[in-house]
């Protein structure tokens, strides 16, 4: 579907808990206005979305977030100035697949995350402490 952004409106879906925008032209500022009434969300799926600007991705009130799916969004570097984790004390599920990313700042990666798929990407060097929980990590 190609919705207008400017036509969803979210703010009495408080007690949604999944919420897929695939492919809607959505850019990180309409994230902002989309996702900040819905406190219970547990999973977000942003996919084939345009992401390749440096402006950042902020989920307000995202402390239940416990999967995040941003695959085909033209990433090409993970860090606390674009995708800022702390947001995100239970995540478990990042799907970062199929982006162009070559860095991920592994401060970023938090002890709640068990599965991390960075698959088809332009990765040169992952660094992961043994001190995260991570069980699966897809790197093919």
């Amino acid at each position: 579907n190609k919705i207008p952004v400017d036509s969803l409106n979210f703010i009495k879906l408080n007690n949604l808990k999944r919420l897929i925008l695939v492919q809607i032209e959505l850019n990180p500022n309409d994230s902002i206005k989309l996702l900040y009434n819905l406190n219970l969300l547990e999973e977000i799926n942003l996919s084939n979305n345009d992401f390749r600007r440096d402006d950042g991705i902020f989920f307000p009130n995202s402390e239940n977030l416990k999967i995040l799916i941003l695959r085909h969004c033209n990433l090409k570097k993970i860090d606390s100035n674009f995708l800022n984790f702390s947001y995100f004390p239970q995540l478990i599920y990042l799907d970062l697949s199929f982006n162009e990313i070559y860095l991920i700042d592994t401060i970023l990666i938090f002890d709640s995350l068990n599965f991390l798929i960075l698959s088809h990407n332009n990765l040169t060097e992952l660094n992961i402490k043994e001190s995260y929980e991570i069980f699966h990590i897809d790197l093919s």
